[in-house]
């Protein structure tokens, strides 16, 4: 089995380890361990670096994460997505027919766009907007029939 060879800094801190294993009796097994200790640090701060780069890069299927919130307080949206919510969709098409179920989807809608970024924002609001105007419309045409 052949070594990758050695970088500049392995090298150096190999150099000193043996110059340190002469004046302190060590072994060169203990230098050999120091250099797969660096070895090994090296390949943690590689993988990071390549997470962290993934993270950067949307490309890559990963989401990113902005920098600052919109308001104080609030949770770091993640970038769009591309795909609409789901709740969104409902909204709209149940505040059609059936305004309560239309305003309850709204809210978990806009509630799940806020913490994941998926697109439909401007249906889980239209579906709000429609499902509320129905149940004041139902109340009205309640209180009339009720006074009739």
């Amino acid at each position: 089995m052949s070594e990758a060879p050695l970088s500049k800094k392995e090298a150096a801190y190999l150099a000193k380890m043996r110059a340190d294993a002469e004046s302190f009796q060590l072994t060169s097994a203990s230098s050999d361990a120091a250099v797969e200790e660096i070895r090994r640090w090296e390949g943690n701060a590689a993988a990071t670096n390549a997470r962290l780069e993934r993270q950067r890069n949307p490309r890559h299927g990963y989401t990113q994460i902005s920098e600052t919130p919109s308001r104080p307080g609030a949770a770091a949206r993640r970038a769009p997505s591309g795909r609409t919510n789901t709740f969104a969709i409902l909204s709209i098409v149940f505040s059609l027919f059936g305004s309560l179920l239309g305003v309850i989807f709204g809210h978990v809608a806009l509630s799940q766009i806020e913490r994941t970024g998926d697109e439909g924002r401007g249906l889980a609001i239209a579906g709000l907007a429609i499902g509320y105007a129905g149940l004041v419309l139902l109340a009205i045409l309640g209180a009339a029939a009720a006074f009739a």
